[in-house]
This record gives structure tokens, C-alpha cells and sequence, in this order.
């Protein structure tokens, strides 16, 4: 599920909230987001039938480049999901392992090599209840990065499902269609 396609205005917005450090922004993004977010976990059965069945996995940085910037967004996306719907966040079962160049410097035919080995997954830190991961990032543009976390997940816990919440994404041409059906999306006008 991504809320925004990505355009001029929303590029120097996540931009702003990256390079700049300004969790402020983000928060201002989430409370437009957010509704929208919910009222998809609300209509997705699986999510709302056992809040324990599921998890919250937000898309990890490499802990060089969390220290520089201080924070996670995807986290910060994740905690506020978590808040309204009673989901836990695990920030542990998925860690970045391998400090690549940010997704934004690659062109999109290297990205999947780009992310490659880069995750990994360790499922002592879930319980075995657990059916649903949602994995959580602040935006898609190949799907490169929700593939390798998803390939990770899957190597260890063949029974998870893996679902993912973006708040952005490219135009639709530029997705790759098999992991990600784009639904609910709306437009930021500047």
C-alpha cells in the first residue's frame, strides 16, 4: 500500500527529511498519511482479525548511516502506525548488514544489485505467532529494497506473509507490479 506518488515537490520533501535530519516534516506528512494507512490495515482482514499474528517491520538503516542522521523514518512511520492500530514494531529481526550507496545515487537498472546481501533476518527475535509481516519504508521507487528484505524473510520463515506500507512511490511504470499492488493512493498538491 503506498499514499503518495512521488513528484517535484514530494522529491525535495523526503529529500528535506533525509538529508536535513527534519523529523518535523515527516510527522506533518504522517498526519495527511495516516488516515489512509489505517483505513487499509482496517480492511485487510488478516490485520485486523489478530493484532498478534502481525508486525511491523520497518525497512532498517545501516547503523553508520542511522548515527549520521539520528533517526530511522521508516521507524518513525512505524511507531505511528503501531500507536492507532496495536501492532508491534520489531526493529531487531531485520538489520541492514552492508553499507550500500542510498538507493537515490543508483539508477534504477542497478538498484536490485544494489541491495543484494545487504539485509539480513533472524527470527529469534519474533514469536512463532507471528503470520504477517508488514514490512514499513518511506518510499518505493523499483522495489528493490522490499524484495531483498522480503527475500530474507522468506529464507528463514517460508510461512510469513509479507505485506509493505510506503508513503511514496514513483509513477506507476517504474514499480515492479509482482510485490506491490499500489492501492490507495493520493496526491499532495504543493
Amino acid at each position: 500500500m503506498v499514499c503518495f506518488e512521488y513528484n517535484r515537490v514530494i522529491k525535495r520533501y523526503v529529500k528535506y527529511i533525509k538529508f536535513k535530519h527534519s523529523t518535523v516534516l515527516l510527522n506533518e506528512i504522517l498526519i495527511i498519511a495516516l488516515p489512509h494507512i489505517l483505513t487499509y490495515i482496517r480492511n485487510t482482514q488478516h490485520f485486523t482479525r489478530n493484532a498478534k499474528e502481525c508486525l511491523l517491520v520497518p525497512v532498517p538503516l545501516y547503523w553508520l548511516r542511522y548515527l549520521n542522521r539520528g533517526f530511522n523514518q521508516s521507524r518513525i512511520i512505524a511507531e505511528a502506525i503501531s500507536k492507532e492500530t496495536g501492532i508491534d514494531i520489531n526493529n531487531r529481526c531485520l538489520k541492514k548488514i552492508r553499507n550500500n550507496r542510498p538507493q537515490s545515487e543508483v539508477k534504477h537498472k542497478n538498484r536490485v544489485r544494489n541491495t543484494l546481501g545487504a539485509f539480513r533476518f533472524n527470527s529469534k527475535y519474533i514469536s512463532e505467532e507471528v503470520k504477517h509481516i508488514i514490512l514499513v519504508d518511506d518510499i518505493v521507487t523499483t522495489g528493490a529494497t522490499l524484495e531483498e528484505c522480503t527475500k530474507e524473510i522468506k529464507a528463514v520463515r517460508e510461512d510469513i506473509q509479507i505485506h509493505a506500507i510506503a508513503l511514496f512511490r514513483p509513477k506507476p511504470k517504474v514499480i515492479r507490479k509482482k510485490l506491490l499492488p499500489v492501492t490507495n493512493m493520493h496526491k499532495i498538491n504543493p
